[in-house]
């Protein structure tokens, strides 16, 4: 199975290259303008061209890779790689396949080191973002991206995940950043269950997600917000800059 998904791949990538159609694995880093920030024409002297990485060298054994955003996190080049990536092989007991979020960054001993791992970064809840022995279903969602949110030329990553069981449960939302050794989570926001997220063209996000009163049925919340997320020049953070409530 693994090797015919490595031949359709290989297949794929050869003929986005010839008809000029974006690589399908390519999630892009965004600018305040919406702009691509991927440096394609590699970094500084000496350094690879994170453009040019073959992800299959930073992968885990035994998964394949769903998307990659190269961005400049760390505000020194090159910039880093962000790879998604899932299990080949399905979960125990009906779950979901394991997906995985990995960064890698280039090294003064000239390679790439995985400097954030989402199984292990935790949470404000104790547990980490992904969590393989949770026995629940996990699905890094739409956008997933680079944001450079304050306009700096240092953008934030943007994981958003969805938990599910039996029903959908919450979407939990990370917004992280590099300000000194490593990521830091500078926003973490979880609904009740679902939810959407929108990337914004003025470089703000939006969730949608329902507002449940105590009573409500899990089909059914009493209500629908919709929050604003964006960089805040007053605290200088990325947070939730207004929500705005309405009946369903």
């Amino acid at each position: 199975m693994g090797h015919r998904f490595a031949a359709c791949l290989i297949g794929m990538l050869a003929l986005a290259a010839c008809s000029g159609t974006p690589n399908p694995l390519r999630a892009p880093a965004v600018s305040p303008g919406g702009q691509d920030l991927t440096d394609e024409a590699g970094g500084e002297p000496g350094a690879p061209n994170p453009s040019g990485v073959d992800v299959d060298q930073l992968l885990r054994p035994g998964t394949s890779a769903v998307a990659v955003v190269r961005a400049d996190l760390s505000g020194e080049r090159p910039h880093e790689v962000i790879v998604h990536s899932r299990s080949n092989e399905p979960g125990p007991d009906g779950l979901a396949a394991q997906e995985y979020v990995d960064v890698f960054t280039w090294t003064a001993d000239e390679s790439w080191e995985k400097v954030f791992d989402a199984t292990t970064h935790i949470g404000p809840d104790g547990y980490p973002i992904l969590n393989p022995g949770e026995g629940i279903n996990q699905s890094v969602v739409e956008p997933f991206v680079a944001v450079d949110f304050a306009g700096d030329q240092v953008p934030e990553m943007v994981l958003a995940v969805q938990n599910s069981g039996a029903s959908p449960g919450p979407l939990q939302v990370w917004i992280l950043s590099w300000p000194a050794e490593s990521l830091t989570a500078q926003l973490v926001f979880s609904t009740e269950r679902g939810g959407t997220l929108t990337l914004n063209p003025d470089r703000t996000l939006s969730l949608e997600s329902g507002e449940y009163r105590p009573g409500d049925p899990g089909c059914c919340p009493s209500g629908q917000a919709v929050r604003k997320i964006g960089y805040d020049e007053a605290s200088g953070t990325v947070t939730v800059l207004s929500t705005e409530l309405a009946s369903s």
